[in-house]
């Protein structure tokens, strides 16, 4: 382990740095999180929990809202750290969908149970 640790170290210094090149180090970190988000389905697991969890808060559960912040900045993070955009393909474009159909279904069931009267309050 110490001798791939020093020939990595050699080649970084002696190769990849002279050539403009990703350090190893980078190069390890984007293929560890393209492994943890795509083959654990990551992204889309959190997708699922957290529009589960703003649903429920919709219909005036308690949810921990300390998490939907945090699964929200981990979108954020992965997205600055590898040059992705999975922050508004896994959340706000589906965010913006399921709002859509909560909204216009809240609005049609608050039109035919109010009068036209008080609908407009």
């Amino acid at each position: 382990l110490n001798t791939t640790y020093e020939i990595l170290l050699y080649l970084e210094e002696m190769f990849l740095k002279r050539h403009k090149y990703p350090s190893t180090v980078e190069v390890g970190y984007d293929n560890l999180m393209k492994i943890v988000l795509v083959r654990l389905q990551v992204l889309q697991r959190s997708q699922t929990i957290l529009l589960d969890m703003i649903g429920r808060d919709r219909n005036g559960e308690l949810i921990d809202k300390i998490a939907v912040k945090d699964i929200c900045q981990m979108f954020i993070t992965i997205d600055k750290s590898i040059g992705s955009n999975n922050y508004k393909e896994y959340f706000e474009t589906p965010f913006i969908k399921s709002s859509e159909q909560y909204y216009l279904l809240d609005s049609q069931k608050d039109i035919k149970s109010m009068a036209a009267v008080d609908y407009f309050k």
